[in-house]
Parts: structure tokens; C-alpha cells; sequence
């Protein structure tokens, strides 16, 4: 395989349908969840930072239920387990509270034409990274390229910027808590974000927990969900 042949949507869906060939469509399903939620992860700081604050529901909630979505997206595509395309299909899924990128990588992990729906996400991830980092599409799309080489070693966790991230502000100081006038804790969504971006081991069985949270909770907001 590849992966250096990468370098927009069309070739991401070619590269994944010969993959599926390779390794079989479940495994080739789960290295294009984990693609996709990659993607939406690099542009995870301006999804908080620049958030409309004209949403149907208070920003912190749109903010907490983009982190709910983002982090279904990145546990189906490391870890995956069949409750957790029900945990996509579940909770507010008004489309208008959540960003392109973390709506379209969601949306990958329930559908049944998964290649697609993943070009498609990453694509749309590409052009947030471009209009809200100033990343080029070029950079984005290298880097999703050494996210499909890592994959096909097994790796799960090298770090999410291949030449570190593109922005001159620390990864940590675009957490939730930065934009907004908010007392609530956001350490750790602010730590787990910092050990995607340095490509540090995660902790598997603790993560799908807190994704197949009840999305009744989730509606309840941050101040209930982060000291969960």
C-alpha cells in the first residue's frame, strides 16, 4: 500500500477501497474512522475558539457536545466496538451546534457506506483547517498521508502534527476553557487534546467509557459531564 499517493478526497476513497482488499473492510473500516477523526482533531482548537455563539443552545453545551462527538469518532477508529456507532446515532444531533469537521467525522462512524462518508469528512476537516488555522490544504493532506503509512504499522498514536502544530500558540492554550468566561474544569479534555497533538499513549478502556456516557448526561452539560 501506498499512502503517498494521498493527496485529496478522490484518492483518499481509492486508497481505502484497495486497502479493503488488503486487510478486509472491518479493519480498513476502523483505519478510516480513525483517518477521519484525525482530521477533525487538527482543527479541534478553532472548533472552540471561533464557535458562533448564535446557536439553539448555550455555547458551553455546543462546546462539550462538539467533545462528545469528536471523541466517539477517535475511540471507533482506535478501540472500536459495535455500541459505538449507537453512541453516534444517539444524543442532540441538531446539526447547526456542532462544527463541519466534528459533525462529518461523527457521522462516518454510523454509516454504512463508510469510505465515503470518511473522504468526505476529511475533506471538510481540510477546508476548517484552511479558513480557521491558515493551514494549507497541501499540509493537511501530508499529514493525513502519514497518518494512512502510521496505520498500516499499527501505530495508534504518532503525533497529530508531523511537523508540529502548524499554529504558534501551544496546542493546550486553544482548550475550551480559553475562549470563553467559564469556571468550569476543562482539564481533561485540555490533556487529552495535549496527547493527541504529542502523540502519547492513550488510555483505551477509559475513553469508551466516557464516550458510551448516557447522552442524557452529556445534555446536562460540562459542569456535569468533565467531573465525571
Amino acid at each position: 500500500m501506498d499512502a503517498s499517493k494521498i493527496h485529496d478526497k478522490a484518492s483518499l476513497l481509492a486508497w481505502l477501497n484497495t486497502l479493503a482488499a488488503e486487510v478486509g473492510e472491518a479493519e480498513a473500516g476502523r483505519i478510516a474512522i480513525w483517518l477521519s477523526a484525525r482530521s477533525a482533531l487538527r482543527v479541534f482548537p478553532a472548533i472552540l475558539a471561533t464557535f458562533p455563539t448564535s446557536l439553539p443552545i448555550d455555547p458551553h453545551q455546543s462546546a462539550i457536545l462538539n467533545c462528545r462527538s469528536l471523541l466517539i469518532s477517535f475511540v471507533a477508529g482506535s478501540w472500536p466496538t459495535s455500541t459505538l456507532a449507537d453512541a453516534a446515532n444517539s444524543g442532540v444531533l441538531n446539526v447547526t451546534i456542532y462544527s463541519d469537521a466534528a459533525w462529518a467525522a461523527q457521522i462516518a462512524v454510523k454509516s454504512t457506506d463508510t469510505f465515503r462518508e470518511v473522504a468526505n469528512a476529511v475533506d471538510v476537516a481540510v477546508d476548517e483547517a484552511m479558513s480557521n488555522l491558515g493551514v494549507s490544504q497541501a499540509e493537511s493532506w501530508i499529514a493525513l498521508e502519514l497518518d494512512a503509512a502510521a496505520a498500516l504499522t499499527g501505530q495508534l498514536n504518532p503525533p497529530l502534527w508531523p511537523n508540529g502544530f502548524p499554529i504558534e500558540v501551544p496546542a493546550a492554550d486553544f482548550a475550551v476553557k480559553q475562549p470563553r468566561d467559564d469556571t468550569t474544569d476543562w482539564s481533561f479534555w485540555i490533556d487529552w487534546y495535549d496527547d493527541i497533538v504529542q502523540g502519547r499513549p492513550q488510555n483505551g478502556p477509559m475513553l469508551t467509557e466516557i464516550a458510551l456516557i448516557a447522552p442524557d448526561d452529556w445534555d446536562k452539560g460540562p459542569e456535569v459531564i468533565n467531573p465525571m
